[in-house]
C-alpha cells in the first residue's frame, strides 16, 4: 500500500553526473536536497531574523529604542524598552513608520534580492560555462579544491589560488554571519524570557553561545573528516532543517503582524498573499518530507 501511496506524490530523482577518483559515477537530486536548495538559495531559517538584529544594532528606524549588545569589555548599555516597543497610533507615528518601512523595503530590494540574485546568477554561469561543456560536476566532499583545480588548467597556479582565496572568504563569511548572528538572537532570547537568562549579561550569554558555537564546529569539522561526511551534506541537512524552522516561522510571523502590531504598522495585501504562497510551500515541503521518511521507514 505504501508504494503506491508513495507514487502518487513522488518526487523524482533527477540523475546528475559527479566527478569522483575512480571516475564519473551516478548520483541523484533528492527531494531532500531540492528542498535544502531552495531554502539556502535564500535567508532561510533564523537568517531572516538577522536582518532584524541588524536594524537594531544599528540604531535604524525604530532599533534606536532598544538596547544594542556591547562588548563585554565595556559596560552594558540599558534602555528603556529590551523586549519591543508599539508606538502610538498618531499621524506623525504613521507617517514616520510609513518613512523607516520604505527604507527597509528599498535596501531589502537592492542588497538582497538584486544583488543576490545577481552573485547566484554568477556562480549559475560560471558552473555551466566551465563545467557543463565538460560533464562535470565536482565531487562535494571537495568541492572548492576541485572548483580551484579546474579554474587552474585555464589561468594557472595564480588562478587557482585566486579561487581558494575568494572561496576561504566565502566559507569564513557565511560562518562568521551564522556564528554572530545566530549568538545574538538565542542570547537576547534567553536573556529576555527566561529567569535563568538574567544569571549572565546580555554581552555575557554572547560569549558563551560564540564559544560553544567554535567548540560545535571544531569537533565538527573533525567528525566529518573520521567518518568520510561530505561537508556538503551537512549543508544540505542545515538547509533541511532550516526549511522545517521556515514552516513554523512565517505562518507566525504572518500571525503577529496581523494580531500584534499597531495598525498602521501591518501588512497590506500583496506581503499577506507571498506571506501565505511562503507558508504554503514552507508547509508543503516539511510535510512531503517527513511523509516520505515515515512512508520509507514503514516500507522496510
Amino acid at each position: 500500500m505504501w508504494h503506491g501511496v508513495i507514487g502518487i506524490f513522488d518526487f523524482p530523482d533527477f540523475p546528475v553526473d559527479v566527478l569522483s577518483d575512480d571516475g564519473s559515477v551516478r548520483d541523484q537530486l533528492t527531494f531532500n536536497r531540492f528542498f535544502g536548495a531552495v531554502v539556502f538559495a535564500g535567508a532561510g531559517g533564523l537568517g531572516n531574523l538577522y536582518y532584524a538584529y541588524y536594524l537594531r544594532e544599528k540604531n535604524i528606524g525604530m532599533g534606536a529604542r532598544m538596547p544594542s549588545l556591547m562588548s563585554p569589555a565595556h559596560k552594558h548599555e540599558v534602555k528603556e524598552m529590551d523586549t519591543g516597543y508599539l508606538y502610538p497610533e498618531t499621524e506623525e507615528n504613521r507617517r514616520r513608520f510609513k518613512d523607516w518601512f520604505r527604507y527597509v523595503v528599498v535596501d531589502q530590494t537592492f542588497t538582497f534580492w538584486l544583488l543576490g540574485t545577481f552573485t547566484m546568477f554568477l556562480f549559475i554561469f560560471g558552473a555551466l560555462a566551465v563545467l557543463h561543456p565538460i560533464g562535470l560536476v565536482p565531487d562535494r566532499a571537495s568541492l572548492v579544491w576541485d572548483l580551484a583545480s579546474i579554474l587552474e588548467q585555464s589561468m594557472g597556479t595564480f588562478g587557482r589560488y585566486v579561487f581558494l582565496i575568494v572561496g576561504m572568504a566565502a566559507l569564513f563569511s557565511t560562518q562568521l554571519g551564522g556564528v554572530d548572528g545566530g549568538s545574538r538572537i538565542f542570547s537576547d532570547l534567553l536573556h529576555t524570557n527566561f529567569k535563568f537568562g538574567r544569571w549572565l549579561k546580555l554581552e555575557q550569554w554572547y560569549v558563551v553561545l560564540v564559544g560553544t558555537t567554535m567548540v560545535i564546529g571544531v569537533f565538527s569539522v573533525w567528525f566529518f573528516g573520521k567518518y568520510d561526511i561530505a561537508g556538503l551534506d551537512f549543508l544540505f541537512i542545515a538547509a533541511l532543517m532550516s526549511g522545517f524552522v521556515m514552516a513554523v516561522y512565517v505562518p507566525m510571523i504572518l500571525y503577529l503582524n496581523l494580531t500584534r502590531l499597531p495598525k498602521s504598522a501591518r501588512p497590506g495585501w500583496i506581503n499577506i498573499v507571498f506571506m501565505v504562497l511562503a507558508s504554503a510551500m514552507y508547509i508543503s515541503f516539511a510535510g512531503y518530507t517527513i511523509f516520505s521518511k515515515v512512508a520509507e521507514v514503514a516500507s522496510i
